[in-house]
């Protein structure tokens, strides 16, 4: 993630990190909000797709694996990420904004999941 921007959530003036496909990403208030489970799946999304960004950028890595003809199975699994990412940003925000709405209906399924 690079640069700062503002929340993805709409009203938020927080800073975030810009997120690996250009989109704004979430401050630590509003990720809080957000059920445990939503949390890890978005973040793990980022970082695998954070990962294949790696690839596309360093030369040495990406001429290895256009040489072992792999080019094809790259750029696939790195559109399967970025759809991935944006579906987890979308659950994660659809999550925050109902916690907003609904408070306690957030925290009992934290409480569950920790159980």
């Amino acid at each position: 993630m690079d640069g700062h921007f503002t929340c993805a959530i709409t009203g938020c003036q927080q800073p975030v990190m810009r997120m690996p496909d250009g989109s704004d990403g979430f401050c630590e208030e509003h990720m809080a909000m957000a059920p445990a489970n939503h949390r890890q799946r978005f973040l793990t999304v980022v970082r695998r797709l954070q990962s294949l960004r790696e690839i596309w950028n360093n030369e040495a890595r990406y001429d290895a694996i256009v040489a072992d003809g792999r080019y094809l199975k790259l750029a696939h699994a790195t559109c399967c990420a970025e759809e991935a990412l944006d579906t987890a940003a979308q659950r994660l925000t659809l999550a925050i904004l109902a916690s907003k709405a609904h408070p306690a209906v957030v925290s009992r399924e934290d409480t569950r999941q920790r159980a």
